[in-house]
């Protein structure tokens, strides 16, 4: 059991659950202050600032966290941030003049274009440097940055919303959060200290390039698997699908990202620790991290599925509760996902990032044909459908292509106990969930749901070392 590790989940994760609950409050707002067809415009928006930072920025950013310890000595970072954020200038500056020979000719979307220049910059700026903050060991500022942004979001949007048209609060809280956390950010990182434009270094750009440019792909892809439903649904059928679609999706969204984010937060650290010192030991570490993900996540899908008309009742305005099986499709897709991240872990410290971008491509071009083809006649719940069969491609296709080149270690006598454990967890829950009426019940059977599943995990001795590692901790305090 890696203690360093365990000691980080458990900093994270309570961070990363009061950012997942502002994320879920997020979108109870907007469902309660937008119509669904104006939630559309909403999804669109964001989902359009959403591909463009994962096609524009996001290599940079895998590449920088990838490489960060290269920087020790201050010459040394010096040159990684300045070759860094001044490389996420230039590629704003891409943005801003794409973006703006768009608004010359296309006149109809203009206003958009505007929306999307702010939003974009500040966003993208605002993730990079939290990332990186976490790559640094700099943790605590980077959490809480993490959980501000959402958070002051919601509260600034309900107050803007007094005001101020619901769409114009919305917008004017993103913009203002993440410029003012953006600049924030950069003061008390200290990294402005070390930023020097003379100090951009061209071989350290071309490291970059040459690990990031699979990702663009990548991210091109799995930003077609996670959007072209959305764009697909607003095309073909009655205005408001997509906005009650993705309120559903992004309810089972905020939960896994929840989960997702703060278990790689706290485990990547350590794994490419392990791989710079002993080549031979991170692949146990990968599994140290990917059980304590499983252990968390498949309970939630779990959850998410039985209780998905029932969440999203509480949740979601009434007239968004339509689409409350796509929580427990997105729910699986996500749980697959997630044990993607873990699996590409030896190609990405392996800097063999190509077979990522040909599995996410395969995946994507599976999730686009399926919804053009069968969307237009099944809805949304096909959208879902689709949405998990291809991040289950997409999981099969890179165990094929890592387990072929990389040692992977997985005890399947540890994930067979959890989802024992997460099906006898499942037996409560159908037997009260009939009695759910609110609030309070609610989360009394989820509550019931948690005890049964610990129990379970205890009798099969899955959590044999934790418990033995905690008693040991209260005895050294007595």
């Amino acid at each position: 059991m890696n203690k360093g590790m365990n000691k980080d989940i458990l900093f994270y994760l309570p961070a990363k659950l009061i950012e997942g609950l502002a994320g879920v409050l997020m979108i109870s707002l907007y469902t309660r202050i937008l119509t669904p067809q104006l939630y559309d415009h909403y999804i669109l928006l964001n989902g359009t600032v959403l591909m463009c930072y994962q096609l524009i920025v996001g290599w940079l950013l895998h590449a920088g966290y990838r490489h960060i310890n290269e920087a020790q000595t201050d010459s040394e970072k010096t040159k990684y941030i300045s070759t860094l954020l001044t490389t996420w200038l230039g590629l704003q500056s891409i943005y801003l003049a794409v973006a703006g020979l768009i608004y010359a000719f296309v006149s109809d979307y203009r206003v958009w274009i505007l929306y999307s220049l702010l939003w974009f910059v500040f966003y993208s700026g605002t993730q990079l440097m939290i990332a990186v903050l976490a790559a640094n060991k700099k943790v605590m500022l980077s959490v809480s940055a993490s959980t501000a942004t959402l958070s002051v979001k919601v509260l600034l949007t309900w107050g803007l919303s007094q005001v101020v048209s619901p769409w114009a609060g919305i917008v004017i809280s993103h913009i203002t959060v993440d410029a003012v956390l953006f600049a924030v950010l950069l003061a008390r990182s200290s990294f402005i200290t070390f930023w020097k434009f003379s100090e951009w270094d061209y071989a350290l750009f071309k490291k970059f390039l040459h690990y990031g440019v699979p990702l663009i792909g990548m991210a091109l892809a799995m930003s077609v698997t996670s959007m072209s439903d959305r764009f697909v649904i607003d095309r073909f059928l009655v205005g408001g699908s997509a906005g009650i679609y993705q309120a559903n999706y992004g309810i089972a969204a905020a939960a896994f990202s929840m989960i997702m984010i703060a278990m790689m937060r706290a485990v990547y650290p350590n794994i490419l620790k392990h791989f710079e010192r002993d080549r031979s030991s991170y692949p146990s570490v990968i599994w140290q991290g990917l059980r304590m993900y499983l252990l968390l996540a498949v309970p939630a899908a779990v959850g998410l599925v039985l209780l998905s008309y029932d969440i999203s009742a509480r949740i979601l305005d009434l007239q968004y509760v339509v689409g409350y099986s796509v929580i427990g499709w997105v729910a699986a897709g996500m749980l697959l996902l997630g044990l993607t991240e873990y699996l590409i872990k030896p190609l990405e410290l392996n800097k063999n990032t190509k077979p990522i971008f040909l599995a996410s491509v395969a995946a994507a071009s599976l999730n686009l044909i399926l919804n053009l083809i069968y969307v237009p006649s099944g809805g949304i719940i096909v959208a879902a459908m689709t949405t998990f069969l291809s991040y289950l491609v997409y999981l099969l296709i890179l165990a094929v292509m890592v387990k072929s080149k990389y040692e992977i270690i997985i005890k399947w006598k540890s994930v067979a106990r959890i989802c024992l454990a997460s099906s006898a967890m499942a037996i409560p829950v159908l037997l009260t969930k009939n009695f759910i009426t609110g609030w309070l019940t609610l989360i009394a059977v989820v509550s019931c749901a948690v005890l049964v599943y610990s129990a379970a995990l205890i009798v099969t001795g899955e959590l044999k070392n934790e418990l033995t590692y905690l008693l040991s901790k209260f005895r050294r305090q007595d």
